[in-house]
């Protein structure tokens, strides 16, 4: 794949994240692996149009965190922090610079 088509599928693809994420002007419910998060739109990813979110939370899923203190920087919504502390995280901080997400 050369480098136009790159950069042209990565427009789409956030041509398309902004589109859905712009859909939203109230915040609203995503469910993920049975755990509810509240997303405040525009300003916080959402994991039900975040294809990296999603990613991440199933490799977290995945992981052993038992015993271990775990900081979730760029938390957004908390998902990757949810998911570590119901794998065994001791602790779970999540930061973010996003005032809208330290809310969330």
């Amino acid at each position: 794949m050369n480098d136009q088509t790159k950069n042209f599928l990565k427009d789409q693809i956030l041509s398309e994240y902004k589109r859905n994420v712009t859909n939203h002007s109230k915040p609203y419910e995503v469910i993920v692996e049975c755990v509810s998060f509240k997303i405040i739109p525009p300003h916080v990813m959402s994991p039900r149009y975040s294809l990296a979110s999603r990613f991440m939370a199933e490799v977290v899923c995945e992981t052993d965190f038992s015993g271990l203190d775990v900081l979730d920087m760029g938390t957004g919504c908390g998902i990757q922090g949810v998911f570590a502390h119901r794998n065994g995280a001791k602790s779970v901080l999540g930061v973010d610079i996003n005032p809208y997400a330290v809310k969330n």
